[in-house]
């Protein structure tokens, strides 16, 4: 008898992509609380994901097709803020 197969879930906030010759490595993190008036914490890893330069391309293609796809379909556009835009060096005419 087989045992039902499930996939781990997270909940993240934080998350850092590193790239390299022959693949890259993403890390997803979570926010530590943050006691008042102290510094930011780093962010406590939760999963690393390493994936070859061509499925990474892929994934993120696929990724924003569908994000777009569900902004057409429900009529609405993900805001993000401008200042998380400027804070990663990306832009809005980047989507």
């Amino acid at each position: 008898m087989t045992s039902p197969s499930h996939a781990n879930e997270y909940c993240e906030d934080q998350f850092m992509v590193s790239p390299g010759a022959s693949g890259v490595v993403v890390t997803f993190g979570v926010s530590p609380l943050q006691p008042a008036g102290h510094a930011s914490p780093s962010p406590n890893d939760l999963v690393r994901i390493r994936m070859n330069l061509q499925h990474a391309k892929l994934m993120a293609m696929i990724l924003r097709r569908d994000l777009k796809a569900y902004e057409r379909t429900n009529g609405i556009s993900i805001e993000v803020p401008p200042k998380l835009y400027s804070g990663l060096g990306v832009s809005s005419q980047d989507w």
